[in-house]
């Protein structure tokens, strides 16, 4: 039967654990995740003779630093590199969601009306140029000045780096999605 953890290992625990949630609920999908993402970091530390480690609260948060990582290689099923990877685009709670959906359905609702179309059937139903050409009734020349004018408004609006492919894939999802 496992002994009980010592004073000063509970009381560290205890101490630790909030933090960790916090930790991991900037970096997941949910309460829940972040929860058991904690949970885990605890047992694993718990594991441990506390006794032997040299400074017990960096272990835990080295643990900590591992299981995120083990948990973003278990969803997307390859290696996670932390220098080149970020989690802006693969994980976001709720209401970053929301709110992202929302700043970026006000900015492409601010466009003149022939912008807004022009990207909404390129990027939202896959349209192609000519096709959105035919749609429009407008020159080729023009629709493309409508798609990099508008894209580039929304990139001003929004404040972002993101080039046309990525922000009209954006829109894109954002459209299709309703």
């Amino acid at each position: 039967m496992p002994q009980p953890p010592s004073p000063q290992v509970a009381a560290l625990v205890t101490e630790l654990f909030p933090q960790l949630r916090r930790f991991f609920a900037s970096k997941t999908q949910g309460a829940d995740e972040a929860q058991d993402l904690a949970q885990s970091t605890i047992a694993v530390f718990l594991s441990r003779d506390a006794a032997a480690l040299e400074d017990p609260r960096k272990y835990v948060w080295g643990i900590a630093y591992n299981k995120l990582k083990q948990h973003y290689e278990r969803r997307g099923g390859q290696a996670f590199d932390t220098e080149v990877a970020s989690l802006q685009h693969i994980s976001t709670t709720l209401g970053t969601r929301l709110h992202r959906k929302t700043r970026l359905s006000d900015a492409i609702r601010e466009l003149p009306l022939v912008q807004q179309t022009a990207i909404e059937l390129r990027f939202g139903e896959g349209l192609k140029l000519e096709e959105i050409v035919e749609v429009t009734g407008r020159s080729l020349a023009s629709v493309k000045r409508d798609i990099a004018g508008g894209l580039a408004t929304m990139r001003a609006t929004l404040r972002t780096a993101d080039g046309d492919e990525d922000l009209g894939l954006q829109v894109g999802a954002d459209y299709r999605r309703g």
